[in-house]
């Protein structure tokens, strides 16, 4: 699998995760305080789970970048692109 797939497939099982986050602490969190007040904790979970996601896919994405360019030729290749 090359960088761009496994970015891709990282990318779509954070947001998986992250939306059974959202639905699951949603659900259980804002049981008994009403419209308004469900309506405030969706809000304050949809950017909890929102940001742990963008962290976790950045660490993800990390490791991926550096195990794919940190081989070989394609790490002098890598390095020298880099300082262009």
């Amino acid at each position: 699998m090359d960088y761009r797939s496994a970015r891709n497939t990282a990318s779509a099982l954070t947001w998986v995760a992250a939306a059974a986050f959202f639905i699951a602490v949603s659900y259980f969190a804002s049981e008994g305080f009403g419209l308004l007040g469900s309506g405030i904790v969706a809000t304050v979970v949809f950017f909890l789970a929102f940001t742990l996601r963008r962290g976790a896919f950045s660490r993800i994405d990390d490791r991926l970048y550096k195990g794919v360019f940190n081989r070989g030729s394609t790490r002098l290749l890598a390095r020298f692109t880099e300082r262009i």
